[in-house]
């Protein structure tokens, strides 16, 4: 692995791991989250075409964590849709 997909891998993984504290906070208290279901559905579509991007690319470190991060998008998704 170069360079290149080390640097993309650490920033991945920062990137995943920034989601879990808003998906605690959400679960723990809906009501407060302060969550904008247009934002989550935004951001669930982007990652989608991230990893499609990825695809393309052939980069298997960013597919796999826009994959992860696709999931973690979705489930906030489905905790601010649970909100309403």
């Amino acid at each position: 692995m170069d360079i290149g997909e080390w640097i993309g891998t650490f920033a991945g993984i920062l990137s995943i791991v920034a989601f879990f504290p808003q998906i605690r906070e959400t679960y723990k208290n809906p009501e407060e989250a302060g969550l904008s279901i247009g934002m989550c559905l935004i951001n669930f579509v982007s990652l989608f075409l991230w990893s499609w991007y990825a695809i393309l690319l052939n980069s298997i470190s960013m597919l796999v964590t826009e994959v992860i991060m696709l999931l973690c998008c979705g489930a906030l998704c489905v905790l601010c849709f649970r909100r309403r």
